[in-house]
């Protein structure tokens, strides 16, 4: 029977690969979705779709795992649970609150692309939620001291990113939601070349 660590260790060397392929890809070839999305990529989705549906595993293989090391083990190492609550704060975001504030539109998501992304998402989850609540060594209670741990949830929690999926739920990202669901009861679309109305300055949007 396949070990659930030599799993781990494939799922690992599969992300490494796709990395280099994919870095030397996009010096060829622009990615077909968003601003850039075009056609000729085969089937499509409604873009809020295709954007939900490929960042779900992120969302659901975390909490499997914590329920199975749960079932097994008993109550995971706090530092463990800490680490999922804010993996979750990111995926949780991406996955249901800025896919559902995306204006309607007739921007599609090439099914493609869906695939290829649930397939690394598939992959990171798993990964990460085997070395949270399955791997032998744990993180001590002082890591939650430790100046990188304190430096790396600054930057995770205030960092913005240009893929509309943040670094967590910081104050950026709050504004961001709260701008775009106000930007939702508009009842007509913003004319060709309007810029649509922020809080948050324009080279942090999306």
């Amino acid at each position: 029977m396949i070990s659930w660590q030599l799993l781990n260790h494939w799922a690992l060397w599969v992300i490494y690969g796709a990395a280099v392929a994919v870095f030397v890809a996009l010096f060829f070839v622009t990615a077909p979705y968003g601003r850039h999305g075009r056609p000729g990529w085969g089937l499509t989705l409604p873009e809020k779709w295709g954007w939900g549906v490929m960042e779900f595993p992120s969302v659901a293989l975390i909490v499997l795992a914590f329920v199975a090391s749960l079932l097994r083990y008993g109550t995971p190492h706090p530092v463990s649970i800490l680490l999922m609550l804010v993996w979750e704060t990111h995926y949780i975001y991406r996955t249901f609150v800025f896919s559902s504030l995306m204006r309607e539109g007739p921007k599609q998501f090439p099914v493609l692309i869906v695939v290829f992304a649930l397939t690394f998402n598939t992959l990171n989850g798993f990964v990460n939620g085997y070395h949270l609540f399955f791997e032998p060594m744990q993180y001590a209670i002082r890591w939650l001291v430790d100046p990188r741990f304190l430096a790396g949830i600054v930057v995770f929690f205030e960092l913005p990113r240009r893929d509309g999926g943040m670094g967590g739920v910081g104050p950026v990202e709050l504004v961001d939601g709260w701008t775009r669901l106000r930007g939702l009861h508009l009842r007509q679309p913003f004319p060709q070349g309007a810029v649509e109305p922020s809080l948050v300055p324009r080279d942090l949007r999306r």
